[in-house]
Formats: C-alpha cells, structure tokens, sequence
C-alpha cells in the first residue's frame, strides 16, 4: 500500500505472500495445524524431534535472505519460552523450553506459527 505523507509516496513498494497457522501439540505427538491462510501456495508437514522439539518441514524452499519466520506463544504455562529456528530453506525448528533450559511438551495450545516472503 502506498501512502502519501507530506506530498511524497512511500511504501509499496514489495510485496508478500504468508503461510500462517495455529499450532497444538500434545504429548510425543507431532504439532497439528489449523492453516488460517496460504497465499504461498506452500504445504507445511509437521514432526515431533524431542522434548519440547518440534520440525516444520516445507514443500517448497524458501529464499531465507526474503523470509521471515515467527511465532507468538499462547501456551498453557507462561514458564517457558518459544522460539523458531531456521535449519535451511525447507527445515525449520520449533522449540518449547522452561525457563530452566528443559524442553517441555504439552504447551502448544493454539500457537501462531507465520512465515512472511518478500517477493
């Protein structure tokens, strides 16, 4: 979207597809997704690696130095932390630990997982 702000124009100039869903997982099972949205025409298949380890693993390679990859935690403890590894273009990793360094299952519980590409 480009916006006028005093008398020039700025933004749009790139444009974006996401692959956004919300994430649970329970036990040694791997995540289960509710996909909100796709424009990237992509298929995200989900793994369990370990305690509190999960594995995002994409149909399509991604261009990394384009893509931004992020999560926004709504889990049932708020003792632990979430974060997003990228592997490669294809793999990503996805980790639940409590605050004191150990990884936790049972705390995905309708978690925002989004991946942005800039074209």
């Amino acid at each position: 979207m480009k916006v006028e702000l005093s008398g020039k124009s700025i933004g749009g100039g790139a444009s974006h597809k996401v692959y956004t869903c919300i994430v649970s997982q329970t036990g040694g099972s791997a995540p289960t997704q509710i996909i909100l949205e796709n424009t990237m025409g992509i298929t995200l298949t989900w793994s369990f690696v370990g305690g509190g380890s999960y594995r995002a693993t994409s149909s399509v390679a991604l261009d990394l130095t384009k893509t931004f990859i992020y999560s926004a935690k709504n889990m049932i403890s708020m003792e632990h932390s979430i974060g997003v590894r990228t592997q490669n273009a294809t793999t990503f990793e996805f980790g639940i630990e409590t605050l004191g360094g150990g990884g936790s299952n049972d705390e995905l519980h309708n978690t925002l997982f989004n991946i942005i590409s800039y074209e």
